[in-house]
C-alpha cells in the first residue's frame, strides 16, 4: 500500500515540476516583452496554473517527507516488535522448559534464580505494550532496546492508553521519537547514572507526552532557537534535533510544546488538547 502511495506521489510529482516549468518561463517571456498583445484571460489562466503546480509539488512533499515516512517508519517499527516478540516467545518456551526441569528435580533456589531475569525482561516488554496505538508500543519497545544498548536507563511511565488522541498514530511517533532520541543522545556521554523518562499521560482536559533527561542544561544562546528549522546544537550535545518536526506535528493537532532545562534535567512536553478533538469531529 505503501509503494502504491509512493508511487502515485511519484507520478504527480513529475507533471509538476513541468507545469511549473513552463509557467516560469511563460511569466519570464512575459516580462521580457517577447510575448506581447497576450489576452488577459491568458494571463489569468497561467497564473492559475502555475499556482497550482506549486501547490501540488508543496503537497506532494509534505506527503512524501511526513506521512509516507511516517508510515514506513510505523510499519518498521512493528515489524522488528513482531519479530522480538515471536523471538522471545521461542526464548521463553526453551527456558521454560529448564524451570520445569528444574522444579522436577526440587532445585527451587536454581529455577528462581533462573526466573528473575526471566521476569525482569518480560516486564520490560509489557511495560512497552501499554498504549492502545500499535505503532506507539512498537517504537517504545525499540527505544528500550536501543537504551540498553547504550547503557541508558529507559524509564517509562504510562498512565494513559492515548485512546481518542486528535492525531494520527504516525504522527505521535515522530513527537515521541525525536525528543527520545535527542534525550538518548543528550546523556549518551555522561559519567556515572544515564536516566531518560517517558511518561505519557492525559487528565479530563489533555493528553500529555513528556521526555525528560539527566543531561547537562542547554544554554541560554540557544533556547531561542530549538525549534527553528535547521538548527542544531553540537552532535555531542543531543539537543535541537527534530524538534521542528515534534512542534509542526504538536501544533497540528492544537498542541503546543513546553520545555524547562536545568543542571542534570532537560524536560520537552508536548500538550494535545482534548478539546481539539470534539472540533475535529463536529
Amino acid at each position: 500500500m505503501i509503494r502504491l502511495v509512493r508511487k502515485l506521489t511519484k507520478r504527480m510529482l513529475y507533471p509538476s515540476y513541468g507545469v511549473v516549468f513552463f509557467s516560469l518561463l511563460y511569466w519570464g517571456l512575459v516580462g521580457f516583452q517577447v510575448l506581447v498583445d497576450v489576452p488577459v484571460a491568458v494571463h489569468v489562466l497561467m497564473a492559475g496554473v502555475l499556482i497550482a503546480g506549486l501547490v501540488t509539488l508543496i503537497y506532494t512533499a509534505y506527503l512524501d517527507r511526513y506521512l509516507i515516512s511516517g508510515m514506513e517508519d510505523n510499519l518498521q517499527n512493528l515489524s522488528e516488535l513482531n519479530a522480538r516478540l515471536r523471538e522471545q516467545r521461542h526464548e521463553y518456551l526453551n527456558e521454560m522448559q529448564v524451570v520445569y526441569g528444574l522444579m522436577e528435580l526440587e532445585e527451587y533456589e536454581e529455577a528462581m534464580r533462573f526466573l528473575k531475569p526471566l521476569y525482569g525482561e518480560a516486564t520490560k516488554t509489557g511495560r512497552a505494550l501499554k498504549t492502545s496505538l500499535p505503532a506507539v508500543n512498537a517504537l517504545l519497545q525499540n527505544k528500550l532496546t536501543k537504551a540498553e544498548q547504550m547503557g541508558v536507563r529507559l524509564i517509562l511511565e504510562v498512565s494513559s492508553s492515548l485512546r481518542g488522541i486528535p492525531m494520527e498514530a504516525w504522527s505521535v511517533c515522530h513527537i515521541l521519537g525525536n525528543l527520545i532520541d535527542n534525550a538518548l543522545t543528550a546523556v549518551e556521554k555522561l559519567e556515572g547514572d544515564k536516566e531518560v523518562h517517558v511518561i505519557l499521560s492525559e487528565d479530563r482536559k489533555s493528553f500529555s507526552l513528556s521526555v525528560y533527561n539527566n543531561g547537562p542544561e542547554i544554554p541560554k544562546e540557544e533556547q531561542g532557537l530549538l525549534f527553528r528549522d535547521g538548527f542544531s546544537t553540537k552532535a555531542e550535545e543531543g539537543h535541537g534535533f527534530g524538534l521542528g518536526i515534534v512542534e509542526r506535528c504538536v501544533k497540528e493537532a492544537g498542541g503546543q510544546v513546553e520545555f524547562t532545562t536545568a543542571p542534570n534535567k532537560t524536560c520537552f512536553t508536548a500538550i494535545i488538547d482534548k478539546r481539539e478533538k470534539e472540533s475535529l469531529s463536529s
